[in-house]
């Protein structure tokens, strides 16, 4: 596991409104200027056939958007359909345009609008390509230039990190992911609005591991994880011995809730059992903020999906700052977890053990984590401030 070898792919939600042909002069009231659709007379008589042509026709205009830009394919899922093709057979050359389930309008609109609910899936992109992020900034520019966009709790964006081969990361690497992850989700999860309808979930499935998840309940039932040989630690899994060190120390009258948590990710024996304890059990809670399901292998969709990590509760925004830093943190959290010994930086391995024992310091503390906390976060993890300044102003309003 490399960074050169990281894959990346993106999720975007989100709503597009159009006009009946009843209501074509209020067109101009909104910019870009609302499509008016001449097969259709009004919203209220709106049969499930129409219906579900404009969504195919949306669909189809939208996909052949991306297509013009210069290094892009795009197809939707009504073509897939009638190619008689599945999905995963252009994961890795279109972006794939079909309806996001989530996303439905709030109260705040005029009745007479007709609502497209869209997801736009990329394609498998290299994390290392100087011209990745440039081209997911492209289509997203194309998008909001040629449609009025409406964002609102129930649309997300979603990050998966993964290989480019489409191999699993080693299970050394997955254990360091999770690690990270269980131990910086607070302070990632500030960029959700206590405000939010969607707060707590209603709308998606994106819940906290720290409540949700095999994990926490463990946590809850067992206060004796199995302490791990130090020579394993930094032989088989090629630990900093700082973090081996900890991990392995004992004595304490009280073992500390998270060196208990990082226990029993190291006690996993393989994938399935890692992707299972960091998934929640029932169908709600089985992919989490922090998706792990493509490994635990649950049901046909985890079985069949890439073998990813994925990231699924920014919320309400497709502005070019924020997403692009949103991936940018998500793949720097993944590449600063790769585990050395299999090809990876030494130096990275000591970021990663300088991030994950100042979290720990951070989580036993008494005071929440706020602001500061994202903001020192981002430090360990190299990542520059210009970069996540947007999403720090996101939490910050």
């Amino acid at each position: 596991d490399t960074a050169q070898y990281i894959a990346i792919a993106a999720e975007l939600k989100f709503l597009v409104p159009l006009l009946p042909r009843n209501a074509r002069s209020l067109k101009h009231h909104a910019s870009p200027p609302l499509e008016v659709v001449d097969f259709i007379k009004d919203a209220e008589s709106l049969d499930d056939r129409d219906r579900l042509k404009l969504w195919h026709h949306v669909w189809r205009k939208i996909a052949n958007l991306i297509t013009e830009i210069p290094g892009q394919n795009a197809i939707s899922s009504s073509d897939v359909k009638r190619l008689r093709s599945q999905e995963r057979e252009f994961w890795a050359t279109h972006w794939i345009v079909k309806k996001a389930n989530s996303a439905e309008p709030d109260n705040s609109h005029p009745p007479n609008l007709l609502w497209v609910p869209v997801e736009i899936n990329s394609p498998k992109l290299s994390w290392k390509d100087r011209n990745t992020l440039p081209a997911i900034q492209a289509v997203l520019e194309a998008l909001r230039k040629r449609y009025h966009i409406v964002l609102n709790h129930t649309c997300e964006v979603h990050v998966h990190v993964g290989r480019l081969d489409g191999q699993p990361f080693s299970l050394p690497s997955l254990k360091r992911i999770a690690a990270l992850l269980w131990l910086a989700e607070p302070a990632l999860r500030l960029v959700k609005d206590p405000r939010s309808p969607n707060y707590e979930h209603v709308y998606t499935w994106s819940s906290p591991a720290r409540q949700h998840s095999r994990l926490a309940r463990e946590l809850d039932n067992t206060n004796c994880a199995p302490v791990p040989c130090l020579r394993d630690l930094l032989e088989e899994d090629g630990l900093d011995p700082a973090v081996a060190r900890y991990l392995s120390s004992s004595g304490e009258v009280q073992c500390s809730k998270h060196k208990q948590a990082l226990r029993l990710i190291w006690a996993c024996p393989s994938h399935l059992k890692l992707g299972r304890l960091m998934s929640g059990e029932g169908k709600a809670y089985r992919r989490l903020g922090f998706n792990f399901s493509a490994f635990g292998e649950e049901d046909e969709r985890a079985r069949t999906n890439p073998r990813t990590v994925e990231c699924r509760f920014l919320e309400g925004t497709m502005a070019d700052d924020v997403v692009l830093a949103w991936i940018r943190i998500f793949g720097a959290m993944v590449e600063v977890a790769l585990d050395a010994n299999g090809g990876g930086d030494a130096s990275t391995e000591r970021r990663f053990a300088r991030t994950v024992l100042r979290l720990v310091d951070e989580n036993e503390a008494a005071t929440p984590m706020g602001e500061e906390s994202f903001g020192e976060l981002m430090q360990d993890l190299g990542v520059e401030e210009r970069v996540y300044r947007p999403v720090q102003k996101m939490i910050r309003r």
